[in-house]
């Protein structure tokens, strides 16, 4: 995104209300400058809708509020965005005026839409915490303006509805789930190493390549569960995009009746997406009937409690990601009330892949976190602790 400087507020906009800490106030947000233009006709039921114009130009909108502190509070609100195929960026800057000093929070954007949890002509819920936000010069917990920049790529424009912009309480404490994909072996090895410290993990496993070479057995997978305390989840080896309504709906029941069978019926409703990917016409809707949660393959730091359980975000460890970095991650995310998933693969000697994690490195950011008493759950256990006051009801 390009950098912002000389900021020139224009009385062009369109009023919103929202609850902050309970409180319900009216705002209105204005043009401060760009190309594109407002859609007159938003001013109904506070829906904020921009066009820009589709040459790549930002566009910058902006509000006044009364001093609201971001500190133990989560933002959420519903997005819907239309032709993502020209979409740059959007970013919401919680700040001062003029913007010299603010907290900047971006919307993930992947260039394969099955990626994303924003698609194309769907509303969805999403939301932010401290840890999800780029610190730009020295704001105060304390804001006093809301910005919002929109850009689309230079392709043509990009309409953007935004509603329900709210800000709730966060829990006073985060957590963490140490996740593992697809079930392979050197994941007995991971429970091992975190058995020190006693702290539980969550294996997304695929039924059909249990026993495989190169994944556990079922032994081992028990053995996760009864001696390690693991939960038991969720996964298979072909994206859920690639099937049809039908025949997704019969892998999903395989697959939640072969964990069902094998004792890890409490678990199995969580899911891990394969290969990340999912879609608003096929797989959500079969995933809401059959799952708890499901986790995306990134995002970042996720909100307590979601905006979305369905599209839980995670942080994607890779093979050049330090101890030390992933430590801190998960300090601001429990210092802030939010989850910190982390999704790992392999463990190696030594990695020749993006998605391999070295060994000794996984025994260091372990020990770090460990000896802070980090609190560990699984997926499960963050789960129940938070579902009676998820955001989306389905």
């Amino acid at each position: 995104m390009k950098i912002l400087f000389n900021l020139v507020f224009m009385m062009v906009g369109l009023s919103l209300s929202f609850p902050i800490a309970a409180q319900s106030v009216s705002v209105q947000f204005k043009k401060s400058w760009g190309p594109g233009s407002f859609i007159t006709a938003a001013n109904k039921r506070g829906v904020i809708e921009y066009e820009t114009d589709g040459r790549g130009e930002p566009d910058f909108l902006i509000t006044s509020l009364k001093a609201q502190d971001f500190s133990g509070k989560n933002l959420y609100f519903e997005i819907k965005i239309d032709k993502m195929e020209n979409f740059s960026g959007l970013e919401l800057r919680l700040g001062d005026e003029g913007f010299k000093n603010y907290y900047a929070l971006s919307l993930p954007n992947f260039a394969d839409p099955e990626f994303n949890i924003i698609q194309d002509e769907h509303w969805q819920t999403y939301s932010f915490g401290l840890s999800n936000a780029r610190v730009v010069g020295h704001p105060q917990k304390k804001f006093t303006r809301i910005g919002i920049y929109i850009q689309d790529n230079g392709k043509g424009p990009v309409h953007i509805a935004l509603r329900k912009i709210r800000f709730k309480p966060a829990p006073e404490t985060g957590y963490v789930s140490l996740t593992f994909d697809d079930g392979y072996v050197s994941q007995i090895r991971a429970a091992e190493i975190m058995g020190k410290y006693k702290l539980p993990g969550t294996a997304y496993v695929m039924p059909r390549q249990i026993g495989q070479p190169g994944y556990m057995s079922l032994k081992q997978i028990v053995e996760l569960k009864t001696r390690y305390h693991w939960g038991i989840s969720s996964h298979n080896a072909i994206p859920f995009t690639a099937f049809t309504p039908y025949a997704l709906d019969k892998e999903i029941n395989f697959t939640l009746n072969y964990l069902d069978r094998k004792g890890f019926s409490l678990t199995a409703p969580h899911l891990a997406y394969p290969m990340g990917r999912q879609d608003r016409d096929v797989v959500l809707p079969a995933v809401r009937k059959y799952f708890e949660t499901a986790r995306v393959a990134g995002g970042g730091v996720e909100t307590l409690p979601p905006a979305d359980p369905y599209l839980l975000r995670t942080v994607n460890v890779l093979d050049t990601t330090k101890p030390e970095e992933l430590a801190e991650v998960v300090k601001n995310a429990v210092d802030n009330g939010q989850w910190a998933i982390l999704m790992f693969h392999y463990l190696v000697k030594q990695p020749t892949t993006h998605i391999e994690y070295r060994e000794s490195d996984f025994v260091k950011f372990i020990d770090l976190i460990g000896t802070a008493k980090v609190p560990v759950l699984t997926v499960d256990e963050v789960y129940r602790k938070f579902h009676s006051t998820m955001e989306a009801r389905y």
